[in-house]
Parts: structure tokens; sequence; C-alpha cells
């Protein structure tokens, strides 16, 4: 049976304000210098408090959009036009904002990510380049409105900045709900997909193997086949055990406590009641599977 390494538990020394720092004790995100709060569950990075970081994106990206809508009335609705730069200049100054908190995270997440980071951020800028262009011309214009190509231009720009919001949202939520206990950072969580698809995969695989085994045939429930089949199903806990970061921990520590109480069926001689009980972690890892194909 596949070997799956218990995370290590590391320390980080993360700086604080005034020259101050803070030693963080967690686990390791594969691929990532992030770690894991082991008591909180918070991120964290060398270079900042990552788990707001995907916050402070979602939420300037709405507040962009929010900025857009004030714009859109102002020029498209409304007889007097051209006059508003200054709301042009706070959706620059929000934009801004997006893409410093999009800089800082880049570096801390996987090539794949990377790519969405970058396509989102150049989404951002084409958006507020067409804000600023069709604003600083209506405004030399001193134009009492403004025609209809103009209002296509600005609403291009609009469908870049809600495209750069589906485009982080698609990325952050692909992977399901966390569990409200696991406060996590979900651009992080990408990094753990192949490691949560690897395990749920092997434990998966591994109860199938053991329902076929000889101790869920007739005859075939003595001591000494039950005995060898509930090591099996122990391993297969061992293995289901160290995944500690993911979307799916409810399920993960679902299959958990049914591989326990199938072990300890299963050496007190209960084939039957053990069987259902790998059932339904099977189950489990099934749904999880699903999830992530």
């Amino acid at each position: 049976m596949a070997e799956f390494e218990q995370p290590t538990i590391v320390e980080m020394t993360l700086p604080l304000k005034q020259g101050t720092s803070r030693i963080i004790r967690g686990i390791k995100l594969q691929g990532t210098p992030m770690l894991v709060d082991a008591d909180s569950g918070s991120i964290y990075s060398p270079h900042r408090r990552g788990g707001r970081i995907f916050h402070e994106i979602k939420d300037g990206l709405f507040a962009a959009i929010r900025s857009k809508d004030h714009i859109l009335q102002r020029y498209g609705v409304t007889p007097e036009g051209g006059g508003e730069l200054e709301s042009v200049e706070e959706l620059e100054k929000r934009v801004t904002e997006i893409n410093m908190a999009l800089d800082r995270v880049r570096g801390d997440v996987p090539p794949e990510t990377r790519a969405e980071l970058e396509a989102l951020a150049t989404d951002l800028s084409r958006a507020i380049n067409g804000f600023k262009a069709e604003a600083r011309e209506q405004v030399s214009k001193a134009a009492p409105g403004i025609d209809s190509l103009g209002r296509k231009n600005i609403g291009a720009s609009c469908a870049r900045l809600v495209a750069a919001r589906n485009r982080l949202l698609s990325r952050s939520e692909e992977i399901g709900r966390i569990h409200p206990l696991v406060a996590v950072h979900k651009l992080a969580l990408l990094c753990e997909r192949d490691r949560i698809k690897a395990v749920a995969a092997h434990a998966l695989g591994g109860v199938k193997a053991v329902l076929s085994s000889v101790a869920f045939k007739p005859g075939g429930d003595t001591q000494a086949q039950c005995a060898n089949t509930a090591k099996r199903i122990m391993q297969l806990r061992q293995a289901v055990s160290t995944v500690y970061v993911n979307p799916f921990l409810p399920l993960f520590s679902e299959t958990g406590e049914h591989l326990d109480e199938a072990a300890r069926l299963l050496a007190d001689g209960n084939a039957e009641e053990a069987k259902w009980r790998l059932v339904s972690a099977a189950s489990c890892m099934a749904r999880v599977s699903r999830r992530l194909r």
C-alpha cells in the first residue's frame, strides 16, 4: 500500500509592525512558502499575513464594480456626463490597490494559479485604462453626454472588470466549500489539490480492496483474517489523517471515523457491521474524487 508522509510541523518567523516578530507553528503548504497555523488554521507567509489577501482582492473587486455602476449611471443615464473624472480616479485607486494585493500574493502560489492572477491583473489594467481614456476625452470636450460609441467603450471596460471578478471567484471556489472551522486562504488550497485527490483515490481503492478480501467472504471471518484486515484498515486510516488542510475536511473526518469503527468491529469478529462501515467510508471518498475531477 502507498505511504503518505505525515506533514511536518515547522516554525516561521513572521515580521510584525515596529520591528517586532512572532513565531508561528504550523503545517507547510506544498509548493509554497505559506504556513497553516496549527492552532487557528490561518495562512501565513514570510512576507505578510496571507490569510486576508484573498479577501482584500475580492472585496476590492466588488468595490470597483460598485464604482463602475456609479460611473455608468452618471455617464450613461443622466444628461450631465463628462464631469465625473473624480469618480473614475476613485475607481483607478481601487484597481491600483487590487493590483498591489495581486503583486503580494503572486509569488506565493504555484505556476498555474500565478498565470490566472496575471490574467486577472491584465483584465483590471485594461478596464481602468478604458475608463480613464474615455473619461478624460469627455472632460476635455466638456461634452453634455457620451455618444453611443463612448458608452460602448465604457461598457467594454465594465465587462473587463466583471470578467476579472468572475475569474478570481471561479478559481477560488472551484474546489468547493471550506469547512467553517478551517479559515484558510482559498487560493493557497489550490496547491493541495493534487495531494487531496491522491489520498482520496488511495483510500477509495484501499477500501474496495479490503471489501474484496477473504475476511468478507463466507467462512473467511476467522480471527486471524479479521485481525490482518483490521490492520490494513488502520493503514488506510493513517493515510486519510495526513490531509489537514482541505475544503473536504468533514468528509475526511467522517471517513476516518468509519474506518476506526470498521477496524474495531472486525477485531471483534463482526464482519457484517464492519462491511457497512467500509461502504460508508468508500462513499465519502468517492464524493471527494467526483468533486475534484
